[in-house]
């Protein structure tokens, strides 16, 4: 089953068909791609089914809080799995065992961010991401990016962040 799931900045005194009728992706703070784990802490089985809702501010704290241990170093885990992709294409090269003794390609860095981040994720989180670990960092990073710009807006009396749920 497919998924994409957008966050978006929306005006409190907007309809939802006139948001959806006048969407436009500037609008979008971030979005991820086969991301249930995040919609599953994120939205509501009713806001699911109707593809839509407004995020609430205790979820969205909540899972900041779950997330605050390995945000930071997001950025820094999607290099180290780019990393292993790449020694992983080259494993059957004939310099094999240049690369692999080397270290340079896919450091011992890059395994221990690996492993705290796949460690992190199956604590946090009661499912399997759907399209691996390394795409999942990919998108919890563009929600984390912009932690600040939400609670900004959970905060404004003229806005509100809207849940795009297609699936």
């Amino acid at each position: 089953m497919g998924l994409d799931y957008s966050i978006c900045k929306k005006r409190k005194d907007q309809s939802i068909e006139d948001f959806f009728k006048n969407y436009d992706s500037s609008c979008e703070l971030a979005y991820g791609r086969k991301s249930w784990d995040l919609v599953g802490r994120l939205a509501t089985e009713g806001e699911i089914e109707n593809s839509y809702g407004i995020l609430r501010k205790d979820s969205w704290e909540a899972l900041m809080k779950d997330m605050d241990p390995i945000g930071d170093l997001l950025p820094k885990i999607k290099e180290a799995y780019s990393h292993y992709d790449f020694y992983l294409d080259h494993l059957e090269d004939e310099d094999r065992d240049i690369i692999d003794k080397s270290n340079i390609i896919f450091t011992k860095e890059d395994k221990k961010l690996i492993a705290q981040f796949e460690y992190w994720y199956d604590r946090t989180f009661d499912q399997p991401p759907t399209l691996g670990y390394d795409w999942a960092a990919g998108y919890l990073d563009n929600f984390y990016k912009v932690k600040d710009q939400v609670r900004e807006l959970l905060d404004d009396p003229e806005y509100e962040v809207a849940q795009v749920i297609s699936w």
